[in-house]
C-alpha cells in the first residue's frame, strides 16, 4: 500500500517535473524566436557592392527637427561637412520654439555657411515634431525626402546609400538603419544600446513577414508628394512621439509594394543612447502609449507577446523560490541570459558594431527587471517629452 508521504513525494515530483517542462518550453520558444530574428539580419543585413547610382543623382531634402539641442548637435554639423552625394542637397533645419542658443550653433557652425543650409521656426500655433516635420517637407524644395533628428551623426555613405536604394527600387518609402553608442559605462546605457539594436533587428525581420511594427524617424527616406497627400499626423497630432511609425503605417497602407527596408550598414546613422534613467523611462513610456492609436495591431502583438513571457517568467521565479526548486531559477535565469548572449552576440555582429558578453549579461538581468515595472507602472504614468506633458 502506498502511503500517504510516498503519495506527497510523487505529487512533489510530478509538479517539479512540470514546472521543468513549462521553464524549458518558455525559454526555448524565446530562444528559437530570437535566433530567427538574428539568423534573417545576418543573412540580409549585407552592403552593396557597388555604391554609385546608375543614373544622375538626384537632389534631396534633408529634414531636422530640433527643440534644445545646442549641446547636442555638433556632431550631426560635423558629419554633414563630410557627407559624400553627387547631387544637391538642401539642409533644413526645423527650429521647435527652442530656449536655448540651438539657431546661433547651427548658423554659426562652418556647415551651414559652406551647404545650403536654412533654419525655419515653428510659428506660435505649431508645436512638437510632427508640426516640424510638416513644416519642413511643405517648404522642401525637392522630392526626395531624408528625415534625421539632430542627435544623429551621418556617416559619409549615408545619403548616398540610402538614396540609391530608394531609386533604384522605385519606392516611395524606405527605413535605413539607425546603430546606437554609449557616452560612459552605466547599466542603463548598456540596456538601452542593446535593446535599441534588437529592436532595430526586429524590425527588419517583421517588415519581411508584411507585418512592419517600426521605424526609426532617424533614417526615413519617402516621397514629399505622397506624404502631403497622406497627411499621416491627421489624426494622432497630439500623442507625444510616434511621427515614424505613423508615417511607416500610411505609406504601407497606400502601396506596401513601394515600402523597402535598406539592410545595408552603409546606409546607418548612429546616434547615442539617453544619459539618464529618468529620461530611458520617460521615452518608454511614450513609446507603449502611442501603440494604441497605430493602425494595424501588430505592434501591440509585440508587446503583449513580451508581456507574456514575463508573466510566465516572473510567476515560474516566484513559485520556484516559495517551494525552493532553486534549478528552475538557474534554468529561467541562466537559460534567457545564454539565449540573449547567442542571438544579440549574432544580431551586432551581422551589424559590424561591438558589443561584449559582459554588456549583453547585465543587459538581459536589467531587462527582466525593468520590463515588468515599465509594465505596471505606465498606465498611471504622463508622457513629459520636450518639457511638454501629454496624457
Amino acid at each position: 500500500m502506498i502511503s500517504f508521504l510516498q503519495i506527497l513525494s510523487l505529487s512533489q515530483n510530478f509538479y517539479l517535473l512540470f514546472l521543468w517542462l513549462i521553464s524549458i518550453l518558455l525559454i526555448g520558444k524565446y530562444f528559437f524566436s530570437w535566433y530567427k530574428i538574428a539568423q534573417f539580419n545576418s543573412t540580409n543585413f549585407k552592403a552593396s557592392k557597388t555604391h554609385s547610382l546608375n543614373e544622375k543623382a538626384p537632389n534631396i531634402s534633408v529634414i531636422i527637427p530640433f527643440r534644445n539641442e545646442a549641446h547636442r548637435i555638433i556632431p550631426l554639423l560635423n558629419s554633414i561637412q563630410e557627407t559624400d552625394f553627387e547631387g544637391q542637397i538642401e539642409f533644413l533645419f526645423i527650429n521647435d520654439h527652442s530656449t536655448d542658443n540651438s539657431s546661433e550653433v547651427i548658423q554659426n557652425h562652418d556647415t551651414f555657411r559652406s551647404n545650403n543650409c536654412k533654419i525655419i521656426n515653428l510659428e506660435n500655433d505649431k508645436h512638437g515634431k510632427k508640426d516640424a516635420l510638416e513644416i519642413g517637407i511643405s517648404k522642401a524644395e525637392n522630392e526626395i525626402i531624408i528625415t534625421t533628428d539632430a542627435d544623429c551623426v551621418l556617416m559619409a555613405s549615408t545619403l548616398k546609400t540610402l538614396t540609391k536604394a530608394f531609386i533604384e527600387k522605385n519606392a516611395n518609402m524606405g527605413i535605413g538603419p539607425v546603430f546606437f553608442n554609449t557616452t560612459r559605462f552605466s547599466i542603463h546605457q548598456i540596456y538601452q544600446k542593446i535593446e535599441n539594436t534588437a529592436l532595430i533587428a526586429l524590425g527588419f525581420y517583421q517588415f519581411a513577414q508584411n507585418k512592419p511594427t517600426m521605424a526609426n524617424g532617424a533614417n526615413l527616406i519617402f516621397k514629399k508628394s505622397i506624404f502631403l497627400k497622406l497627411n499621416p499626423f491627421e489624426n494622432n497630432r497630439k500623442i507625444a512621439g510616434g511621427d515614424d511609425i505613423f508615417t511607416l503605417e500610411a505609406f504601407y497602407n497606400f502601396d506596401q509594394t513601394k515600402v523597402i527596408s535598406i539592410t545595408d550598414p552603409n546606409a546607418a546613422i548612429s546616434t547615442n543612447v539617453l544619459n539618464s534613467l529618468t529620461e530611458l523611462w520617460k521615452q518608454r513610456i511614450r513609446w507603449v502609449k502611442k501603440t494604441a492609436f497605430q493602425s494595424t495591431s501588430n505592434t501591440e502583438k509585440s508587446q503583449k507577446y513580451l508581456a507574456i513571457f514575463f508573466m510566465l517568467f516572473w510567476g515560474l521565479t516566484i513559485m520556484a523560490l516559495y517551494y525552493s526548486y532553486y534549478e528552475i531559477m538557474l534554468i529561467l535565469w541562466i537559460g534567457k541570459v545564454a539565449a540573449d548572449t547567442i542571438t544579440l552576440k549574432k544580431i551586432f555582429q551581422s551589424f559590424k558594431q561591438p558589443i561584449s558578453i559582459f554588456e549583453i549579461v547585465v543587459a538581459s538581468i536589467f531587462q527582466n527587471i525593468f520590463i515588468p515595472i515599465l509594465g505596471i507602472f505606465h498606465p498611471f504614468s504622463k508622457t513629459n517629452w520636450k518639457q511638454r506633458v501629454y496624457s
